[in-house]
């Protein structure tokens, strides 16, 4: 229904144009009312220009509505292409990004980031591997080590969903976080960024994906406790993830829960 709404729009400014036309050679003339300046009593050039305005606004609305489609249709491919058996780690994928989200929300609002960085942040949770959608299957779903050539595909990935979400207006403000999500604090990453360079949405975003792919990973990997994922954050804190984050999912882990009061004890999430 939203492809139609430009070709509606741009219909009904034709037909407006042309009533006004008509309006206006009735107020100008004593001879012709309205209905015969609409319809009678006009000169055939009259009509073909009223006609050529109408047809030119339906191919602009056409050509909107067709724009409009050709913008969402990555979305729509991804959606029913990509698959739990063909990628588990991102279309696991709508349970995995929203754990993702509501963690990074929680730091998000922790490291007081504004309203419209948080809305960037939402989108690169449920975003952040669009890019797949350009790599073959064949790779996708090879269960060996991925050779140097298939690797520099897969890399691709990363730059193919920034430019996906860079056409799509309301997602277009994490391009950039799509485009940096794979950079380490230490710089070792596919752009090279380090430290502060590296947006504080991304750099938010790692530590919580890293988090649930440890305690919800891949098939053919055993999960991990809270505690060893949080000693696992720590590990790398300093060199692929940001300490300073690391820190603040750490403390926010080891708070308190609702049930502390009716325990009547100290009852943090490390001890479910």
């Amino acid at each position: 229904m939203q492809y139609l709404v430009p070709v509606l729009l741009y219909s009904l400014l034709g037909i407006g144009l042309y009533i006004a036309d008509a309006v206006a050679m009735a107020a100008f003339s004593d001879q012709l009312g309205f209905w015969a300046a609409l319809f009678l009593g006009v000169s055939p050039i009259r009509i073909i220009l009223r006609m050529s305005v109408l047809a030119l606004l339906l191919i602009l609305g056409y050509s909107s509505s067709k724009r409009l489609w050709e913008q969402q249709k990555p979305i729509t491919s991804w959606q029913e292409d990509h698959t739990q058996e063909r990628i588990w780690g991102s279309a696991e994928s709508h349970e995995r990004s929203q754990r993702i989200l509501y963690h990074s929300l929680r730091m998000a609002r922790m490291f007081k980031m504004s309203k419209q960085h948080q809305e960037s942040l939402r989108t690169l949770c449920y975003c952040y591997d669009i890019g797949l959608i350009g790599v073959p299957n064949s790779i996708l779903e090879k269960k060996a080590p991925l050779n140097a050539e298939d690797q520099k595909i897969m890399d691709q990935h990363i730059m193919e969903g920034a430019k996906i979400l860079s056409v799509i207006k309301p997602l277009s403000s994490a391009a950039d976080l799509v485009l940096k999500h794979e950079e380490y604090y230490n710089g070792r990453g596919y752009l090279g960024l380090k430290r502060n360079k590296i947006p504080l949405s991304v750099r938010i975003f790692q530590v919580a994906w890293m988090y649930d792919c440890m305690i919800y990973p891949s098939p053919h990997r055993r999960p991990m406790l809270c505690d060893e994922a949080l000693l696992e954050l720590e590990y790398y804190a300093g060199s692929a993830l940001d300490p300073e984050v690391v820190a603040a999912f750490i403390k926010l882990m080891n708070k308190p829960t609702i049930f502390a009061p009716i325990l009547g004890r100290s009852f943090s999430p490390r001890q479910l």
